[in-house]
């Protein structure tokens, strides 16, 4: 997960020029203590309209889920039903319960898990084969 660790005074100082619009979705930060923090999606409609954007099919189905682990919002197409982890997994060359493809079952829905350490990271990074793979990091607010 990108972070951005600037100093501000007020949020607008943490936005990313040239993407959308500052306090947009996917746009959104706030300053706490004088550090960026990114905070996510608000709502599910900006979740329906960062969606439209991108012209995925099914816009109307994506909702803004909560990643608690972060503190963040995060856009998702609306939970498939499960009654246990392995319900979500997708099917990709990642095995289940591992990063990127590790969920958990809440109120019958799946919701998409975070990482757990720098292992996670550094794995994840090196399967995409990014460069400086073993410099990338877990964050947990």
């Amino acid at each position: 997960m990108y972070v951005p660790t600037e100093e501000c005074p007020v949020a607008s100082d943490c936005c990313t020029a040239g993407q959308t619009p500052c306090g947009v979705y996917t746009n959104h930060y706030s300053c706490d203590g004088g550090k960026c923090r990114y905070t996510g999606c608000a709502s599910g409609g900006e979740c329906v309209s960062y969606a439209q954007s991108l012209g995925l099919p099914d816009a109307a189905s994506y909702v803004c889920q909560a990643q608690a682990c972060y503190g963040t919002g995060y856009w998702t197409p609306k939970p498939k039903p499960c009654s246990q982890p392995s319900d979500c997994c997708l099917t990709s060359s990642v095995p289940c319960g591992v990063y990127s493809n590790r969920y958990r079952c809440e109120a019958g829905g799946c919701v998409l898990d975070g990482c757990t350490g720098k292992a996670d990271c550094t794995s994840y990074a090196g399967s995409l084969q990014l460069p400086d793979a073993s410099q990338y990091n877990c964050v947990v607010y």
